[in-house]
């Protein structure tokens, strides 16, 4: 269930915006984080969400982003 309503979050997010802005992906990780999903849980639901070239864009975005949060703090 809290799967679900991750993966239809993600869905929408894409049709609204891809790639996403900083508010956007700030709302999808709390979002994973109020329903409790795990890293494999997100990882699974990407997978199957995301066009095989978007996905690769996506975790290089997210990884520079994660980066980028870690380095400022912010």
């Amino acid at each position: 269930m809290k799967g679900e309503t991750y993966e239809q979050a993600l869905k929408t997010a894409i049709q609204e915006e891809y790639p996403f802005n900083q508010e956007t992906r700030q709302n999808l990780e709390r979002l994973q984080q109020i329903l409790g999903l795990t890293q494999e849980d997100i990882e699974l639901i990407e997978n199957r969400v995301l066009p095989k070239s978007l996905l690769t864009k996506f975790k290089k975005y997210l990884a520079v982003t994660t980066n980028n949060h870690l380095l400022t703090g912010s």
